[in-house]
């Protein structure tokens, strides 16, 4: 792990980014204390459940890896993990008795508590918020902060681009009666191809990922039929 850390570490990431990435060495030193901990002459209690708590750390970092090796994040589940690992560290403070342990319990869990509260505020700072969708899981993708991300229930991801909602409040003003349709096409859409970027211009999209298909607020129309009548055009001559 000290290895891929090191790596990671001289390269240049956003401070979001270098926050989480501290917790690496952070959950290292956890499983090594716990382990410790577990197998000395004074162990935690039964109630600490201490078994599944330390095999819950590797899973941690593979997921905080994976997200610096491979550009995939799922923060939600790191969250998780995360919220999870600090309260790990506040049960076995408690069980321990001795200062400079009591020290190194504590530090783990600031690092641990650091990023959290840098991941939620990055949420609150960032985040657009459609009322639209308001009934979906939004995601946080550092990578990808100028749109936003959502996940429906069957685990489909898209993600709505500034740009796109614009477009999308043309069509609601111009063609009002047809504007649910649009939406139902996106979440057909969107349940059909697992992964989808709503974006504003096809020449230059805003979000990069893997494994998703792009498309305009005109594509959505088109497959909704969803025509607006262009009446910026003269007539032809020869009519």
């Amino acid at each position: 792990m000290m290895d891929i850390y090191g790596n990671l570490v001289r390269k240049k990431w956003l401070d979001s980014e270098r926050v989480l990435l501290a917790t690496l060495p952070a959950l290292a030193m956890l499983e090594k204390l716990m382990v410790r901990k577990a197998c000395g002459k004074r162990p935690f209690s039964e109630e600490l459940d201490c078994p599944r708590r330390i095999a819950e750390i590797p899973k941690a970092r593979e997921r905080i890896e994976a997200f610096f090796l491979q550009g995939s994040l799922d923060v939600c589940a790191i969250m998780e993990t995360l919220t999870e690992m600090a309260q790990t560290c506040r049960l076995a403070m408690e069980e321990v008795r001795m200062k400079s342990l009591k020290a190194d319990f504590n530090w783990i869990g600031e690092t641990i508590g650091c990023a959290i509260d840098c991941y939620r505020h990055e949420e609150e700072k960032n985040m657009k918020r459609y009322e639209e969708w308001q009934d979906r899981e939004v995601l946080i993708d550092l990578r990808n902060r100028f749109a936003t991300c959502y996940r429906n229930k069957d685990g489909s991801i898209f993600y709505v681009e500034p740009q796109f909602y614009t477009y999308l409040q043309g069509y609601k003003m111009l063609r009002p009666e047809s504007y649910q349709s649009i939406l139902d096409k996106m979440d057909e859409i969107v349940h059909k191809n697992r992964k989808v970027v709503f974006i504003g211009q096809e020449d230059n999209p805003l979000v990069e990922t893997d494994h998703a298909i792009y498309l305009t607020a005109i594509d959505v129309a088109d497959q909704a039929r969803v025509l607006v009548e262009d009446k910026s055009r003269g007539s032809d001559y020869g009519d």
